[in-house]
Parts: C-alpha cells; structure tokens; sequence
C-alpha cells in the first residue's frame, strides 16, 4: 500500500485475487478500497474504507462478501442510500400517533404517546430506522 505512487490524478490498482476490488490512490495520498461493479445495467463503485483504517486482507474479505451480495441481486449502494434516507425514529413515532392513535380509546392514546414521547423519543430521537429487504425471523 505504501508503495502505490501519488500521481497528478486518481487512479485505481487493481487486485488480481477479487475482480473489481482495487485500491483508489488520489491526488492528495489518501488511499481507499472501492469495488466497481455492475448493477442494474450500470456501473457502480462502492467505497469499502481507508488504507490503513483497512488492511488489505479486511477489504478484500468485504469486497468478498459484498460480490456475494451482488450475485443475489443486491445493490450494495441502493442499501447505503436507502439507509442514509431512512425515516428516524421521531419521524416513525410522529407518523404513529397521527395515524393509529386516533383509533384508540382516549385514555389508551394518551397512555401511548405520553410513554413514546418519554420512554423512546429521548434516546432514541434521531436514530435512523431502516427498511430491511430480508424478513424477519420468527425466533422459532
């Protein structure tokens, strides 16, 4: 990884072991692992971490793990957006107590937002909550 020269523009040194797993070496020295791939017709590079945050041996093992992911379909950077775009947890409890509460009896709703808005809402305020594509186990 030291060896790999900084240059006058970014470039990409390609692994022998992992098709489309590389290191990305920029202009200013810093050094990343990328994975292009293709996904829906289109060209992707998803960026796994910095060098030396990263080894090698690390990198090439996610860089694995998400062509795994990508044979069964997967986007690696639709789930990375998705997540980045993912409700918080104070947006969730707002949409429930707009549209279920009402349902309820009185003295229910009121039970209900009064421990959301105690019990969850501070400490779990502006965590994100992301969808999952998997299902959910059934704990059997």
């Amino acid at each position: 990884m030291k060896a790999a020269e900084i240059g006058s523009r970014k470039y990409v040194v390609f692994d022998e072991d992992c098709p489309g797993f590389g290191l990305c070496v920029f202009e200013s020295g810093r050094k990343g692992f990328v994975l292009i791939y293709r996904a829906a017709g289109r060209q992707r590079r998803f960026t796994i971490g910095t060098w030396p945050s990263w080894s090698v041996t690390a990198a090439r093992d996610e860089a694995k793990r998400l062509k795994r992911d990508i044979d069964r379909g997967e986007d690696p950077m639709d789930v990375r957006t998705s997540a980045r775009h993912a409700p918080t947890m104070e947006e969730l409890v707002e949409r429930y107590i707009d549209e279920h509460l009402p349902k309820l009896s009185a003295s229910s709703s009121k039970d209900q937002a009064s421990m959301l808005k105690t019990l969850v809402l501070p400490d779990w305020r502006t965590r994100k909550v992301p969808t999952s594509r998997r299902p959910m186990s059934t704990g059997s």
